[in-house]
């Protein structure tokens, strides 16, 4: 089943509808040259917990604020200077905050990779 998602910011999660007790995430789908952002629940993780560090096999499985990436779940973060929201930087020991993509609005927001 494939729906169309409201287009969203992955550092600012500002999806409509989000609550505490029905969370909607923001999610990055794509890869680092074809890439768009789509409002979805946040699901049961098929694995690990869904937080910071725990294993993922799809989009959903990770908290909101966090993506799947290489089959863990990876903080999004803000390039220095770009972004609308409060300014979100890699904890320590996460990585560094490395663009989604080349192109902008993509090269201006991150992910924290090690």
């Amino acid at each position: 089943l494939c729906t169309r998602g409201t287009p969203c910011d992955p550092r600012c999660q500002d999806c409509p509808g989000n609550s505490t007790s029905s969370p909607i995430s923001c999610y990055v789908i794509g890869d680092r040259v074809n890439v768009i952002t789509a409002c979805v629940p946040f699901g049961t993780p098929s694995t690990g917990t869904g937080g910071l560090g725990s294993s993922c096999r799809y989009i959903d499985d990770c908290q909101p604020g966090y993506g799947c990436f290489g089959g863990v779940c990876r903080q999004f973060c803000d390039i220095p200077g770009t972004s609308t929201c409060d300014y979100v930087s890699c904890p320590s020991g996460a990585g560094t905050c490395t663009p989604l993509a080349t192109d902008p609005p993509w090269s201006e927001m991150g992910v924290c990779l090690p």
